[in-house]
């Protein structure tokens, strides 16, 4: 008995002594994973976790290296933005919704695409909202609970592959040990892989999807926000438009134009960027020009897109700046 004991005892000492080794390899020559928790906060709302206010996370690459270090900033608002979000200014202001592709991932903060439309054109405000892991469910929450707080003109949902999964969950536990991390990650990346492919393509996740993106457009339309919806991913536009219920607003709105004049577009940009190389599984910064260029262009009917604002608008405003010019100088006598 006692000899057992002690061939028990030293399993166990060579399995704590092979974990402890594990942990400190990991820790020395793997990628940190701990920017999972200073990048994700949890919440007491549906939604699975927001982003840390005032968080600085430096990343290099996770599915593949990036050859550089790039910042995600996060603003004391939660969103990802170097600057304080005030009050709507006289610029048009666009904010958009979505996972890590909508976030910019493997991207620095000026070459998002929401950066570069402001870099096209500088009447144009675009607000980031994108959380990364996020699904459309998600989104919705996050719209639900932000849409109003910042009084857009306009807003974009980047839609992907994500939508379809299941909410992520953040749990502290999996932050204690790098081999926790690496454990979930790798069983997340290799070992539910296909049964997360599977699930996508799933008629009953279709229709969530579809009922979703419907859920979106109701809320928009209630606000008086107008919503455009792009896709990554030509075949998710497709399921959308297979899958709609017959009572859904865009099968009673096939024209995309709301009887009080507010408006939806879908926009496909999965052939203008589908030969543009990904970086870490995420989009590049030639394929975020390649998007603001596109998103610039549906919003102002520009052939060019060389401008992000709507033709209206800019009348709008040239005829509130002369009346104002009009009221605030008295005339002589």
């Amino acid at each position: 008995m006692t000899s057992r004991r002690r061939r028990i005892g030293l399993y166990i000492a060579a399995a704590l002594i092979s974990l402890v080794a594990t942990e400190i390899g990991l820790r020395l020559f793997a990628p940190d994973l701990g920017w999972l928790m200073r990048l994700f906060e949890k919440t007491d709302d549906p939604r699975p976790y927001v982003l840390k206010p005032n968080a600085k996370v430096e990343y290099g690459g996770l599915g593949s290296r990036l050859g550089r270090t790039i910042l995600w900033q996060i603003n004391d608002q939660g969103l990802r933005d170097d600057r304080t979000i005030g009050p709507h200014s006289n610029r048009f202001r666009v904010i958009t919704y979505g996972d890590s592709q909508a976030f910019g991932w493997s991207v620095t903060l000026d070459e998002t695409f929401q950066r570069r439309m402001e870099a096209i054109d500088g009447r144009v405000e675009v607000l980031n909202l994108g959380i990364p892991g996020y699904n459309i469910a998600d989104s919705n929450e996050h719209l639900a609970r932000t849409l109003k707080a910042f009084d857009p003109d306009l807003a974009i949902f980047l839609s992907t592959n994500n939508d379809f999964d299941e909410s992520l969950e953040i749990g502290t536990i999996w932050a204690r040990a790098r081999i926790l991390m690496w454990i979930r990650l790798i069983d997340q990346m290799l070992f539910k892989k296909a049964e997360r492919k599977a699930l996508r393509r799933s008629p009953e996740r279709i229709q969530f999807f579809a009922d979703q993106v419907d859920r979106m457009i109701h809320f928009c339309e209630h606000h008086g926000v107008p919503l455009i919806i792009g896709f990554l991913r030509s075949k998710n536009h497709q399921d959308l438009l297979d899958h709609l219920r017959p009572d859904s607003w865009l099968a009673t709105h096939p024209d995309g134009v709301g009887s009080d004049g507010f408006k939806l577009e879908l926009v496909s940009l999965d052939a203008s960027i589908r030969n543009i190389p990904d970086v870490d599984k995420h989009l590049s910064a030639p394929a975020y020009e390649v998007v603001a260029k596109l998103f610039c262009r549906q919003i102002s009917a520009s052939e060019q897109g060389d401008r992000c604002v709507p033709t209206g608008w800019i009348a709008r405003r040239q005829m509130e700046s002369s009346a104002f010019r009009v009221g605030s100088f008295p005339r002589g006598n």
